[in-house]
């Protein structure tokens, strides 16, 4: 992993890591500003009205 991560840098590319699942997986890979995450750890699968209802909020 962190070999694609170091090219994603080289590349100036940012990374999406899926299933980020409980906080120590978030810990080992938060200091890195090129990557964003997304899993049950931030959200579990919401319907498509709960999910609307997220995103007013959030804007």
């Amino acid at each position: 992993m962190r070999s694609i991560i170091n090219m994603a840098k080289i590349l100036d590319m940012k990374i999406i890591l899926e299933g980020i699942e409980v906080q120590e997986q978030l810990d080992l890979l938060a200091q890195d500003n090129y990557i964003k995450y997304q899993g049950f750890y931030f959200y579990k699968p919401l319907s498509e009205e709960s999910f609307l209802k997220v995103l007013k909020e959030r804007l």
